[in-house]
C-alpha cells in the first residue's frame, strides 16, 4: 500500500518571508481594502495568500501611517493619504 505524501504547513516565519518576496503586501493590501471594503480579514487574507494574522500586523502598521482608519461596524477603509498611495502603485 503506497503512503499518503507528506504535507507540511507552513510556519508563520516562512509565511511573512514569502510576503517580503511577493513585494509592497501593505499597497496590495490597500488596494484590496479600497476594492473589497465589506470583506472580512480572513478574506483579504486568502486573496494575499498570507495569514488572517499577517493581515492584522499589516493593518495595524496602516494604521499608524495614518494610510487607513478603523469605520463603521468595524470596517478598514482608506484614509485620503491611502487613496493617494494606492493611486500612485497603480500608475
Amino acid at each position: 500500500m503506497p503512503l499518503a505524501p507528506l504535507v507540511q504547513r507552513q510556519s508563520e516565519t516562512d509565511r511573512e518571508q514569502t510576503e517580503v518576496v511577493v513585494g509592497d503586501g501593505n499597497t496590495q493590501l490597500m488596494s484590496i481594502i479600497e476594492s473589497m471594503p465589506s470583506a472580512s480579514m480572513s478574506k483579504w487574507a486568502d486573496e494575499l495568500l498570507i495569514s488572517r494574522q499577517a493581515v492584522r500586523r499589516r493593518i495595524g502598521l496602516l494604521e499608524k501611517k495614518k494610510l487607513v482608519v478603523e469605520g463603521a461596524n468595524n470596517r478598514w477603509r482608506l484614509t485620503p493619504k491611502g487613496i493617494r498611495e494606492v493611486n500612485e502603485f497603480r500608475r
